[in-house]
Order: C-alpha cells, then sequence, then structure tokens
C-alpha cells in the first residue's frame, strides 16, 4: 500500500466524517476528508456525493458538478446522486438541465423529502411558486418533509400571504427534529422574516440574533491539523507527476488576493469562466 493512501477501515472512517462535516456545514473540512478518503478509493459514490455537494454550496459548482457526475456514472440508479447533479446544474444557472436531473431523481425515488425539496425549489426559481407549494406542501401535511422541505414550505408561504402557517411548522420543525447545522440557521432566518412580515418585530429580532450566534465559527485546531496533514499525504511529488498532463503549462499563474469578504472569489470565478483560464481554486 503506497505511503499516505488509507486503508478501507479508514476510508470508511472518512466517509462517516466528511458526511458529518458537511451536515455541520463545515464545507472546506469536508472537501478535505473526501479527497483524502478518495485516495484509497476513488470510485465510492458517497465520498464523491460529499465532495461534489460541498464544493456546490461553498460556490465552485463547476468543480462540484465534475465530482458529482462521476457518483452519477458510477451508481446511476441513486436518486441522491441525480438531486446533487441537479443542484449543482441550477448553482451553474443550467436550468433546464437542472429539471431533467431533479425529475430523473424523482422517477427513482417518488415521494422521497430530498427529491421533493429539489424540485419544489426548481420550480420556485422558475416563477411557479402555486406549483412549488403543491409539491411541497403534500410532504409537510403527510408528516414527511425533511429541514429542506420546511425551509422552501416558509418561503414560499411567505410569498404566498400564508405567514401563520409557515411559523407553525418552522417553530414545530426546529422543536421536534434533529435539524442539521446548516438547516438551523437557514429556518431560524426564515422564520424571523415570516414574523417581520407579519409585523411581530421582536419576535423577528430574536431569530436574526440566534443566526448570527449560530454563524460564529468555531475553531477546532485538530479538525484543522487532519485537514492539512490529509492533504499533505495525499499530494505527493508522485501524485502530482501523474497529474501533469492535466495541468497547464503556463508558468505564469495569476493571483487574486484581498480583504475577507472583498469579492475574490467571485473575481477568480468570473476569471475561469473564460476558456483560457483554469481556477485553481
Amino acid at each position: 500500500m503506497p505511503p499516505g493512501k488509507p486503508s478501507a477501515a479508514q476510508v470508511k472512517q472518512l466517509t462517516a466524517q466528511a458526511s458529518r462535516l458537511l451536515r455541520a456545514g463545515r464545507l472546506d473540512e469536508a472537501v478535505a476528508i473526501a479527497e483524502r478518503g478518495l485516495a484509497g478509493d476513488p470510485r465510492n459514490v458517497t465520498l464523491l456525493l460529499v465532495r461534489g455537494a460541498a464544493l456546490t454550496r461553498a460556490g465552485h459548482a463547476r468543480d462540484g458538478l465534475r465530482s458529482i457526475e462521476q457518483a452519477v456514472r458510477l451508481e446511476p440508479g441513486r436518486a441522491a446522486s441525480h438531486v446533487e447533479r441537479g443542484m449543482a446544474l441550477q448553482a451553474e444557472n443550467r436550468l433546464e438541465e437542472a429539471g431533467g436531473a431533479f425529475e430523473h431523481a424523482r422517477s427513482l425515488a417518488p415521494g422521497k423529502a430530498d427529491v421533493v425539496a429539489a424540485l419544489a425549489n426548481h420550480k420556485r426559481l422558475r416563477g411557479d411558486h402555486e406549483g412549488a407549494m403543491r409539491e411541497v406542501e403534500g410532504v409537510i401535511h403527510a408528516g414527511g418533509g425533511n429541514s429542506a422541505c420546511v425551509q422552501l414550505f416558509a418561503e414560499l408561504c411567505k410569498r404566498l400571504g400564508r405567514e401563520r402557517e409557515g411559523i407553525e411548522t418552522v417553530r414545530a420543525h426546529l422543536a421536534g427534529s434533529e435539524v442539521w447545522a446548516f438547516y438551523e440557521r437557514r429556518l431560524t432566518w426564515a422564520l424571523g422574516e415570516l414574523h417581520d412580515s407579519v409585523g411581530e418585530y421582536d419576535e423577528a429580532f430574536a431569530c436574526f440574533e440566534r443566526v448570527n450566534e449560530l454563524d460564529k465559527p468555531a475553531w477546532d485546531p485538530d479538525a484543522f491539523s487532519r485537514a492539512v496533514s490529509g492533504m499533505i499525504e495525499r499530494w505527493t511529488p508522485e501524485a502530482f507527476a501523474a497529474l501533469r498532463e492535466g495541468g497547464v503549462a503556463s508558468e505564469l499563474p495569476v493571483f487574486v488576493f484581498g480583504m475577507p469578504r472583498s469579492g475574490t472569489t467571485l473575481v477568480e470565478q468570473i476569471i475561469a469562466s473564460h476558456p483560457g483560464a483554469c481556477g485553481g481554486g
């Protein structure tokens, strides 16, 4: 076994860890751990999906789509793969293709909450709010709605003048379900907007304060150290040599840098969208 290549048992642990990090919204760490696991098992569909989903949610949909499409090729009958593919295509504004991916996912898993939420959100983005509500409220009223369904239901309730129904649904979901950190922030924000829409400003402000508390980054030096160690272990001189043919011959890289939250990621994505450029991430 080459140095640094995870064993089958380690890949299993890394798969569970990467999935937990994705659920917690710790996207960069999820990508790093998924890549470490893929060094040991490049055909691991779950790791490919986690990597793709994390990249898409972090604003790197093009890179995420490549990982997800590899997962689709390996396991075409898995509905979750087609949902994630649709999400990445949607982020790339390829809406027709995204809709096809979501419909295919529904044909594989009709009634599944993740699939319904994705398809309903797609309809919402295309302006069909009534159609989106029809998709999602059936799942909600049947008691099978997950956090993605509830978030979308809340947003649609505000749009369609059903704020009180949305408030009750979100409150019940937050109180009675185990909610991923990623969705807790989104649901709490949606609840605040619903309160604000009906003039309940104190309740709205309390929700927005809670979102700020949830958004405070938790520094985990051990996790950071593991992520860096994983990248060092994977990206050996031999690994770079194997990828040489897929790189760019130019020795003139362009570095985009600036203050945090100043738009450097957007600039990198704009440059990378040109056929003569390639984003390094």
